[in-house]
């Protein structure tokens, strides 16, 4: 073979050489890139999901419910006021009564005896009148002027002694008939009795309790401050009674409104006790107010459910309102986490940024954001786990 021939062979086997390589680095390349591509994927999908939204413009309606029972505006306590025995009660719970209607009687054999007596006295005492009064006609026919004098004198202590005991039997048999019976002051409902036959007046604490149904009936209710900033003393307010099955309207009338300080809330949605309020004013102590209804409604009776519903309409068209899911407390702080995308060789990464916010109104679903997040951020609603800041996400 000739020196042409061997060094085309050298130089062909070189080029088939460096074109081995090229193709191994290629493909090791490629194996590198599908294999980091790959390692990211798992690792991927080992990160928690996250479901987001963004903040949409808008108002808040609140929702504000009430639920208070009836009483009378003006009640009375009544027992005996000596706590004699009870003899006779006349009544029962429910009853309707006019004035000067007899509700219980009592007696006490201690007053009566004392009245008999203090009557025995009395006679003995006209009959010892009749000393001076002998003593008197003796006198006179003597012609014995002291003894006259004397006679007068016994005579007039005599008859002062029996004109004090007459008032004092007749103080006695008055305190008498006023013990001996309780009746109604004015007209009424009878809303509780205590009063049991046989058994001393004011056993627990009063024999009656009467209300007095010409003033009407009022309501106690507890509402946030946030419900009730546009109301003022003397509003009408629309109310439902439960009382006797089917529901029905009744007009009431505010008396009173008293601020009453502040709770805390332990949920986005509810502030209170259910069976009290049904609200949404959250995320933070609530302040309360207590309102008096009054209710000019004679069909009503004590103790009817009464349940008032207020809507309000907060923030200006352009708030941010967001899902209350998104929102979470610490202290009296508030924040959300934010996601955001970091852009790379090998793909974009998500991850987690804490912010505080500045909330305000809400209702069972959304709150008003003031301050803090945006309407084009997408914010967290809800995970898989429990996220810190910068903690790398998978979005859905």
């Amino acid at each position: 073979m000739d020196a042409g021939a061997s060094a085309g062979v050298e130089e062909h086997s070189t080029r088939k050489r460096k074109k081995t390589l090229r193709l191994l680095l290629i493909g090791s390349t490629i194996a590198l890139l599908i294999l980091t591509l790959y390692s990211n994927t798992l690792r991927t999908l080992d990160l928690p999901k996250v479901w987001t939204e963004v903040g949409r413009q808008g108002q808040i309606v609140q929702e504000f419910r009430a639920i208070g029972t009836l009483r009378p505006v003006s009640e009375v306590e009544l027992s005996s006021s000596a706590g004699w025995t009870v003899k006779n009660v006349r009544i029962k719970k429910g009853d309707r009564v006019t004035r000067g209607q007899t509700l219980v009687t009592y007696e006490n054999p201690d007053a009566h005896n004392r009245l008999q007596d203090e009557q025995a006295a009395l006679v003995r005492m006209r009959l010892e009148l009749e000393v001076p009064q002998e003593g008197y006609v003796e006198a006179v026919r003597n012609n014995d002027e002291a003894s006259i004098r004397t006679s007068k004198r016994d005579m007039k202590l005599a008859q002062l002694q029996i004109e004090n005991q007459e008032r004092k039997i007749q103080n006695l048999s008055q305190e008498i008939r006023r013990d001996s019976s309780m009746v109604a002051p004015f007209d009424g409902f009878i809303t509780q009795l205590n009063a049991v036959t046989g058994s001393p007046s004011a056993n627990d604490g009063f024999d009656v309790r009467l209300s007095n149904e010409s003033l009407g009936y009022q309501v106690e209710l507890s509402l946030p401050a946030a419900a009730t900033e546009e109301l003022k003393m003397g509003d009408k307010l629309d109310l439902q009674s439960y009382g006797g099955g089917a529901a029905r309207p009744l007009n009431g009338t505010i008396t009173t409104i008293e601020h009453v300080g502040a709770r805390e809330s332990s949920s986005p949605s509810l502030a209170g006790d259910e069976v009290e309020t049904d609200i949404q004013q959250p995320l933070e102590a609530v302040a309360r107010n207590r309102l008096i209804v009054k209710v000019s409604d004679k069909t009503v009776r004590t103790g009817e459910q009464v349940r008032v519903h207020l809507t309000r309409t907060s923030g200006e068209g352009s708030s941010m309102l967001l899902s209350n899911k998104a929102i979470h407390k610490e202290g009296k702080h508030h924040y959300v986490h934010v996601v955001e995308e970091a852009k790379g060789p090998l793909g974009n990464t998500y991850h987690i940024r804490e912010t505080k916010v500045e909330v305000g109104a809400a209702n069972d679903s959304e709150t008003v954001i003031l301050s803090g997040a945006y309407p084009n951020e997408q914010i967290v609603v809800e995970s898989t786990e429990p996220l810190v800041e910068g903690s790398r996400v998978r979005p859905q």
